[in-house]
């Protein structure tokens, strides 16, 4: 199966009527399921419409860019998703396809260098029969999504099996700290010293703290050690293909689950789903960097939360428990009871289907290595893999 090409379209207000044409247009390649079309019209009430703007342009394969006198005037589509779509395009990461609505000066714009449509750049206003002009565009775009393709791999994007683990500057959601801790000093003293240059520490020990400077920088050192250490071992694999770790880049949800109670969250989740594998990752709040905050406290629509809390303390064996004893019949509301009640890995392995329905948070395309605490396949369809894993660290992609 051959995924749908994510298509963001970029406009100004002003030619909201054109960029309604295009969408009539354009709906018969997202009814044959070629395209998903993405707007800024289809954000939803009580989402931050930047926050919405930033990931979809991030997770796009192609920008659709709707030139006229209007979009190349305003300051956001020229200062922010033209900008941010010309430096992808550098990265070889979308493809780029001007759509020139109405006659206009393109100055020095480097737009004007990439091929645009309807055929031979003509605006679509000069067209005498605008639908002619707007077939013009779906026909071409429809060339470019119709081109061969790999199933389950994407034309534009390739996406890295893993992050970039050691090295690289990174914007952190997630440390675990008690975990770099633990591992850290059973390390030897070589991975420590050549990950100890990086922070100028030659002799790979820890200077001492005296400012927040020193703390933060110790602290990412530590990370760094353990992470080249783990790698360097071979022990860190794939989503699909895990190991004693395993490490990623994807779109992930991430946040809080509906919870009753009103006291702060011990756990945050991070969730996500490759073609084979569903993933989940449950990660201590007090190390998050600056969580989201649940939208609506008071609310739960089951008792799965707290099943989940439950379940990785036992798991971690934080509470002495063996996993085995843990009973989905004693745990879930009467209408959310299995004909067959789980126990044990299974009922961890089906709420990893389950929390990504009831969760309050975002979207974004993150990477991350977690420890594999369990895996196996789906009870909910019997196909699929679930992964069920504990995050070492957890960064924005870029």
């Amino acid at each position: 199966m051959v995924n749908p090409i994510r298509i963001f379209i970029s406009y100004s207000h002003k030619d909201s009527g054109l960029k309604d044409l295009l969408l009539e247009h354009l709906s018969a390649l997202r009814d044959d399921g070629l395209v998903t079309l993405w707007h800024d019209r289809r954000i939803e009430a009580g989402e931050k419409w930047s926050t919405s703007i930033d990931n979809q342009l991030e997770l796009a394969d192609i920008i659709l860019l709707l030139v006229s006198p209007s979009f190349l005037a305003s300051e956001y589509c020229r200062g922010a998703e033209e900008v941010r779509a010309l430096e992808r395009l550098k990265q070889g990461t979308v493809r780029i396809i001007p759509i020139i609505l109405r006659p206009v000066d393109w100055g020095n714009s480097e737009l004007k260098e990439i091929q645009a449509l309807p055929s031979n750049g003509r605006p679509v206003t000069t067209w005498s029969n605008q639908d002619e002009a707007f077939r013009d565009v779906s026909l071409g775009i429809r060339r470019i999504v119709d081109a061969p393709r790999k199933p389950n791999t994407d034309f534009i994007v390739h996406r890295p099996a893993a992050p970039q683990l050691f090295g690289q500057p990174k914007y952190y959601l997630y440390i675990s700290d008690q975990k770099v801790d633990m591992l850290f000093p059973q390390i030897p003293g070589a991975t420590k010293k050549l990950a100890g240059r990086k922070y100028g520490l030659d002799d790979g020990r820890p200077v001492r703290e005296q400012n927040d400077a020193d703390r933060v920088s110790n602290r990412l050192f530590r990370l760094d050690t353990v992470l080249l250490y783990l790698a360097e071992g071979g022990h860190i694999g794939t989503i699909d293909d895990p190991k004693e770790y395993f490490s990623g880049t994807e779109p992930i949800v991430w946040g809080y689950t509906h919870a009753r109670s009103e006291k702060k969250k011990p756990f945050a989740y991070f969730t996500g789903r490759t073609d084979q594998t569903t993933f989940l990752l449950s990660a201590s709040s007090k190390y998050l960097a600056d969580g989201p905050r649940s939208r609506s406290p008071h609310f739960s629509s089951s008792s799965v939360p707290q099943v989940i809390d439950s379940l990785v303390s036992e798991i971690e064996g934080n509470d002495g428990h063996n996993l085995n004893s843990l009973d989905a019949s004693t745990r879930l509301d009467n209408h959310e009871r299995r004909d067959l009640a789980l126990k044990g890995n299974e009922l961890a392995l089906d709420l990893v289907d389950t929390v990504r329905w009831h969760m309050d948070g975002t979207t974004q395309r993150l990477d991350f290595v977690a420890k594999n605490l369990l895996r196996g396949i789906s009870p909910s369809n019997g196909r699929s893999t679930n992964l069920l894993g504990s995050p070492l660290y957890v960064a924005l992609a870029f």
